[in-house]
C-alpha cells in the first residue's frame, strides 16, 4: 500500500493502512522529509512537526518496522510484523 497524503492526515492513514496489511506486508509513505524541512531542528511549521511526530511514532511501536529512504522527499517503507515477532 503506498500513502502520498496530506501531512494534517498522514498519521491516521498510516495507522489505518497498517491495520489493512497482512502480518509482513508493507506500507509505502511518500514525503517523509518534508521538504527536507524535518532535519532542520530550527523548523517548527505544522509540516515539518507532522512527520517529526510521524517518525517518531514509528519508532514507538513495536507491530512494525521501518526505514527511511533519503532520496529525494523522503519514503519510509513500514512492514508489519507477524503478531508473535
Amino acid at each position: 500500500m503506498v500513502i502520498d497524503a496530506d501531512f494534517q492526515n498522514v498519521q491516521a492513514y498510516v495507522d489505518h493502512a497498517i491495520a489493512l496489511v497482512k502480518p509482513r506486508g508493507s506500507v509505502i509513505v511518500a514525503g517523509v522529509l518534508g521538504d527536507d524541512l524535518v532535519a532542520d531542528p530550527a523548523r517548527r511549521d505544522d509540516k515539518t512537526s507532522a512527520y517529526r511526530w510521524l517518525l517518531k511514532a514509528l519508532e514507538d511501536r513495536d507491530d512494525v518496522i521501518h526505514t527511511v529512504n533519503l532520496i529525494g522527499d523522503g519514503l519510509v517503507h513500514i512492514v508489519r510484523l507477524p503478531s508473535g515477532d
